[in-house]
């Protein structure tokens, strides 16, 4: 007897019997793989980020919260000694930049409020009795200063995931342990753990020979009132500011080699350990903002004792910078320069032979961002044109 002829199990039956085995396939990426690609995507977003601003120092954020004013603001409490005074005078320093309305487009600007200055317990040993208060209109942008594949944007975009070994090459004792408490379901969780941070940074860093250097830049047009700290001098301010930044990305590049300026924060890390072998960085090139004012000087006192010249014309001009100068308990402290300069244009023989036609301050740091700094500042400002030569020790919060 014929057996009956076999029959095709049909497609659906088929796709049934395979769909598990994908899935299976799928369930099974290697757990390193999982973590290199999250390496892979913590790069992206760093490239991906707003490069600093041009005025060093500033940390706008771009919320525009009004009703919160205090918030952002950087105070420290210091005790300074005046070179010509022994005695040890308490104070506190504020600086506060705030957006107070986020630009909308490339064409519109940002409205900032800007207010910066030193108040002591007596005004008399105030040794910078300079205040400033500004509104500013304020349109900002970058640039980058090579071929546009090597721009951050291009190389974020065509960035691949590291290769285990590379990863491992970075910081194997850091990497091992990594990988061996690495959950692939709590990918989240890599943003707050020490070690991935490490070496996402220490990967970022050896991708900085792709990047071609950028300038950071803004333009400003401002309202500010200065003033001493109780208001008894004081005169309006209205003009435009132009500011540059040049960061360039990648530390072998000549940009770098040549910045002379970041030459005190080499010896330091070098000197610490901080870094392996002595190099410059450009990073940390100064960035310099120069403006020209309309000051109505009606209210200065000092002004007021030398001419009846009530308004006059002023430029001024700025260079700064911040660089990192050695690393304590796991945490960056930075040497940071400010000189301003003011000179008064075509301004009457009185106020020239008085010395009130120029003024200028300079302010070396040392610090935490956050925390203890010592500081050393020389020169003067605005409505308070005595020379004065200070030290400071303070600790700075920011609200």
């Amino acid at each position: 007897m014929n057996a009956p002829p076999r029959r095709s199990p049909g497609l659906v039956p088929l796709v049934l019997a395979v769909l598990p085995a994908a899935a299976g396939a799928q369930e099974t990426v290697p757990p390193l793989r999982i973590l290199s690609e999250a390496f892979r995507d913590a790069a992206r977003e760093r490239l991906f980020a707003p490069l600093p601003p041009a005025r060093v120092g500033e940390e706008l954020a771009p919320d525009g919260r009004v009703a919160r004013l205090l918030e952002d603001l950087d105070l420290d409490l210091r005790l300074f000694e005046s070179a010509e005074d022994d005695d040890l005078a308490p104070g506190f320093g504020l600086d506060l930049a705030k957006t107070l309305r986020p630009s909308r487009g490339d064409a519109e600007p940002a409205l900032d409020l800007r207010i910066e200055g030193l108040v002591a317990a007596e005004r008399e040993q105030n040794p910078d009795d300079s205040l400033s208060t500004a509104l500013r209109l304020r349109w900002s942008g970058a640039r980058t200063l090579g071929p546009p594949e090597r721009s951050r944007a291009a190389v974020a975009e065509a960035l691949e995931r590291p290769e285990v070994e590379t990863l491992r090459a970075l910081d194997p004792v850091r990497f091992e342990g990594l990988a061996a408490r690495f959950d692939p379901e709590a990918t989240s969780a890599l943003g707050s753990d020490p070690d991935f941070a490490a070496l996402a940074e220490r990967w970022v860093e050896s991708l900085a020979p792709r990047l071609a250097p950028e300038l950071a830049w803004s333009f400003e047009l401002a309202s500010a009132l200065e003033s001493n700290q109780d208001f008894s001098s004081r005169q309006v301010a209205l003009g435009g500011a132009f500011a540059a930044r040049v960061v360039g990305l990648d530390p072998d590049s000549a940009l770098s080699r040549a910045n002379v300026f970041d030459l005190p924060a080499a010896v330091l890390r070098w000197l610490t350990g901080t870094d392996e072998r002595f190099g410059l960085t450009g990073q940390a090139l100064p960035g310099v903002v120069a403006g020209l004012d309309v000051v109505d000087a009606a209210r200065d006192e000092v002004r007021g004792s030398l001419t009846e010249d009530e308004s006059f014309l002023r430029a001024r001009l700025e260079l700064a910078l911040a660089t990192h100068a050695f690393t304590l308990d796991e945490r960056p402290v930075e040497l940071g320069l400010r000189w301003r300069f003011f000179q008064e244009l075509d301004a009457p023989t009185e106020v020239r032979r008085a010395g009130s036609d120029e003024t200028s301050h300079l302010e070396l740091r040392l610090g935490f961002r956050r925390g203890w700094f010592l500081a050393w500042t020389a020169g003067e400002l605005p409505l308070d044109p005595s020379y004065d030569s200070t030290v400071t020790v303070g600790y700075e919060v920011r609200f």
